[in-house]
């Protein structure tokens, strides 16, 4: 699990990349939310989190950290709206961090922040 800050908008750089072997290896959306499901604090947790969240207007959302397929060595899942996609990511090409792993290392990417590449102006919380 990962609870994270709001987007930031940074180049991508060595410095920010996710090994590919790491974000291969996170939870299917079934078995993240089996494991999500099998706590007996959920309920206490999600309570707790919709409290504060609230406090906030509709400005946060929640994300459960999960992989969508199998990442080759020199892609990167980017999101365009709804559909986030494995794209190879050349050097020198810019992509910002939109979901990040509890060490602060991002695993998702947009190519800009607009509306275009965006499905809402939300901050995210990544479980």
């Amino acid at each position: 699990m990962a609870i994270v800050a709001s987007p930031v908008p940074l180049p991508l750089s060595t410095a920010y990349s996710v090994d590919h072997e790491l974000y291969n290896h996170l939870a299917t959306l079934e078995d993240a939310n089996a494991a999500l499901n099998a706590s007996k604090a959920t309920h206490q947790i999600f309570s707790k989190i919709a409290s504060l969240l609230s406090s906030f207007g509709q400005e946060w959302g929640l994300v459960l950290v999960h992989g969508h397929c199998t990442l080759q060595p020199n892609e990167k899942m980017v999101h365009r709206g709804r559909v986030a996609e494995p794209e190879i990511v050349r050097e020198g090409t810019t992509v910002f961090p939109t979901r990040w792993m509890s060490d602060g290392k991002p695993f998702e990417y947009t190519p800009g922040y607009t509306s275009e590449y965006l499905d809402v102006d939300l901050k995210m919380i990544c479980l």
